[in-house]
């Protein structure tokens, strides 16, 4: 059994429906599955699909349902969930989640986003009291040049300015995408997005939408959160700002609402910073396909990311723009999050640590690596997470030299990163490593012994060690034909064109 959902649209007498799929062999026989729609964030829909066309139901069938929302004529975001309560036993619960932004008339435009209300209203006096102690008074900072102004000695313009972000969010004022991106901010401009942002964690903290508290964080851990530095440079020649490519990754920062609103579909009651940062790391391998793309713009659009129109994927064109989404995620969530840069074998790419659980995601991409799709046996969504201390490992390895010749340090850490990550698939049985085995003895040779780097100056295992991981596979007695056709039932719903 594999249930999912390939698509909703609008057809062209204006009625919207949901396709369901069953991507298995076998009979889908649970009774009560759930299916719960949003629209434009407001739920329209819940379902027991008891009630509805069971064709569903069997192998490789589907079923069409219409959504009872007729649209206004221009843009709107669906999210779907389906199976929330885990009744169906499936051989891939990785896609049971669709996000997407539709049109009757496949004219785009950007559709605004909206906080959800709480039974608070905004209390000025109390917000003036967390801006001026601990730990938000000396740790929001923002700068000018090379001067850093701590929230504690801001003007009382600025301060002011910080109020009235926040009391928007208690009159839910609608947060529109941009639908461009200027190649650099002037003052204003720049520290209103900060501001945003600022706002946004007051507003969780007050409201404890999340159940942990930034005053349990570092200072250290903080300045992810509240440092402008990590979310502009400063031109000092131009005397303008520019988004921080170094700093913040290569997604184009304005407002942590879109982010949020993904992060509450993907957990209404967020329990704990580990499982919320699982969360994000199993949707991303489910559903986030990395590809090159000269044409776009450096910066994407996280909700052209999360919410892609017809036809589009939920497509990241580097490491970078995966940094960026990763970073404005758990930003919206106030937790500590960091960017680092990590030398390869071809050049410059970005890493994430996670301070407070000491993970690093050694490079960005491995968050996608197929070989931690969990299509033979379950794997935790953070597999492909370094501990602190394997972190450390990783990075006091001495180059390897054959004669004179010697590992460049970013040539190094691609050996190194991926024989640990071919060790960690290896003990979990992981599918796409058994695949590589099913192809043949040489070419399970050549993926073993990374001979696809070719500036390696020695293979990541030598013969001996070859006999033994094949000997480990054959011990197995895996079905291939099975893993094989998990494994592009995998594929197949992670590159359903939207």
């Amino acid at each position: 059994m594999d249930l999912y959902i390939p698509e909703v649209f609008v057809n062209n007498r204006n009625e919207v429906y949901l396709i369901l799929k069953n991507l298995g062999n076998s009979r889908i026989t649970p009774r009560h599955i759930d299916l719960t729609v949003y629209w434009d964030e407001r739920q329209i829909a819940r379902f027991d699909l008891d009630t509805v066309d069971p064709h569903f139901r069997h192998p490789q069938d589907s079923s069409i349902l219409r959504l009872p929302f007729v649209p206004n004529g221009s843009s709107h975001r669906v999210m779907a969930r389906i199976d929330s309560l885990n009744l169906v036993p499936e051989s891939n619960e990785q896609h049971n989640v669709y996000l997407k932004t539709i049109s009757p008339d496949f004219v785009f435009q950007p559709t605004p986003f909206y906080y959800p209300t709480v039974s608070n209203s905004f209390d000025p006096e109390v917000y003036g009291e967390m801006i001026s102690s601990p730990p938000f008074a000396s740790q929001v900072l923002w700068f000018e040049d090379h001067k850093i102004f701590p929230l504690v000695y801001w003007r009382k313009a600025w301060k002011d300015q910080l109020l009235l972000e926040i009391s928007k969010i208690y009159q839910s004022d609608p947060v529109w995408p941009p639908d461009s991106l200027p190649l650099a901010y002037s003052h204003e401009a720049a520290f209103s997005i900060f501001l945003q942002y600022v706002a946004h964690s007051l507003y969780l903290e007050k409201e404890k939408l999340v159940p942990w508290s930034v005053r349990d964080f570092s200072p250290e851990d903080l300045s992810s959160l509240w440092d402008g530095r990590q979310y502009f440079e400063w031109d000092s020649l131009s005397r303008v700002y520019h988004l921080g490519y170094q700093n913040s990754g290569a997604t184009q920062l304005y407002h942590p609402l879109m982010v949020y609103q993904f992060a509450r579909f993907l957990q209404e009651r967020p329990d704990h910073i580990p499982g919320s940062i699982a969360r994000f790391m199993n949707w991303g391998r489910a559903y986030l396909l990395h590809t090159e793309n000269s044409n776009h713009a450096i910066f994407q659009s996280p909700a052209e990311i999360l919410f892609p129109g017809p036809g589009q994927l939920h497509a990241v064109y580097s490491c970078w723009a995966t940094s960026g989404l990763l970073l404005d995620y758990c930003r919206s969530l106030n937790i500590p999050v960091k960017r680092h840069n990590i030398e390869l074998y071809n050049g410059l790419h970005s890493q994430i640590e996670f301070p407070t659980e000491g993970w690093y995601l050694v490079h960005a991409d491995d968050l996608y690596d197929p070989l931690f799709y969990p299509v033979n046996a379950p794997i935790s969504p953070t597999a492909s997470l370094f501990n602190k201390s394997e972190f450390n490992l990783l990075l006091r390895n001495k180059p390897i030299c054959v004669g004179d010749s010697c590992h460049t340090r970013g040539t190094q850490n691609s050996f190194d990163r991926r024989k640990a990550l071919l060790e960690q698939a290896a003990g979990l049985a992981s599918g796409y490593y058994i695949l590589q085995y099913d192809k043949g003895r040489s070419n399970f040779r050549e993926f073993i012994r990374g001979d696809q780097f070719e500036t390696f100056l020695a293979p990541l295992y030598n013969s001996e060690e070859e006999k033994v991981k094949m000997d480990y596979i054959k011990n197995l007695h895996p079905d291939y034909k099975f893993i094989e056709t998990k494994y592009r039932r995998f594929e197949a719903a992670k590159n359903n064109r939207r």
